[in-house]
């Protein structure tokens, strides 16, 4: 017998489908309900601290840091009102495709395709009067960055930037005697450029942006950087840590086997 299981993403997808499809009375029944926490399987290692004077051995544990996607902004199918996902498809034929080399958009619910002058940008807005709280207002999308002005006012100390969480990182191309100006500049400062609003492309992402210099200028051979962000370390830190905490965590066997050479880079 042939056996099928979900993935996960397929899951989320019918979860949602289906709790979209629940009325608001049924929405508040399910939000009753209390779930068990299950804490996730954290990776960890042995941390051996030899600096001066100070010794410090402990077990640690390590989780990623993602930046969540922005859910209240989505784009809905105006006939029908639900929301309009891209999909994979067969560019000859056009139709739906598990992988595919086309993309295109089709209505959440009925699997239909949605032509572009049919799809509306939407954001929720907290509305207490509606039966969920929230109302959809059509919003625009952001356009695209074109120009960028940097005056004393956007000058930032280089620390501003362990702050945030970089999504996207960029090489700087442009005339070599313009940009060596430029990065002589920030280099001398101890400084980067802040940019407060940035739009990589058209559409709902916008970034907080800095134009970062190398920490050793060259005049025959250096480079910039942009680097995107959109959130702040802090905000997204959930393992906050307690001086007075003594507890351990418990050790993981590690398999053995052939070490692999790996190149990294210096420091």
């Amino acid at each position: 017998m042939l056996v099928y299981t979900m993935s996960e993403k397929e899951k989320q997808i019918l979860v949602q489908q289906l709790s979209e499809k629940l009325t608001p009375e049924e929405k508040e029944k399910v939000k009753e309900i209390k779930r068990p926490y299950t804490p996730p399987q954290l990776r960890g290692f042995k941390l051996r601290y030899n600096v001066g004077e100070l010794v410090v051995n402990t077990d640690v544990k390590i989780k990623a840091i993602k930046v969540p996607d922005q859910t209240d902004i989505f784009e809905i199918n105006k006939a029908t009102g639900n929301k309009v996902r891209s999909r994979p498809i067969d560019k000859s034929t056009g139709k739906r495709l598990i992988n595919g080399f086309g993309y295109n958009s089709f209505d959440e619910i009925t699997n239909e395709p949605v032509p572009d002058n049919q799809i509306q940008l939407v954001q929720l807005k907290p509305d207490p009067e509606s039966p969920t709280q929230f109302k959809q207002i059509e919003v625009a999308k952001f356009s695209k960055t074109d120009e960028v002005d940097i005056t004393d006012v956007e000058i930032l100390p280089r620390q501003v930037l362990n702050e945030w969480i970089v999504d996207k990182e960029y090489e700087i191309y442009g005339k070599g005697a313009d940009l060596y100006k430029v990065a002589k500049s920030l280099v001398e400062k101890n400084a980067m450029a802040g940019i407060k609003e940035f739009v990589l492309i058209e559409g709902k992402t916008m970034y907080k942006a800095f134009l970062v210099p190398p920490s050793v200028l060259m005049e025959n051979k250096f480079y910039m950087v942009l680097k995107l962000a959109r959130r702040k370390r802090e905000s997204l830190i959930k393992s906050w840590l307690n001086a007075n905490d003594i507890e351990e965590v418990k050790e993981k066997k590690i398999k053995q086997g052939a070490k692999i050479e790996a190149s990294l880079d210096e420091w």
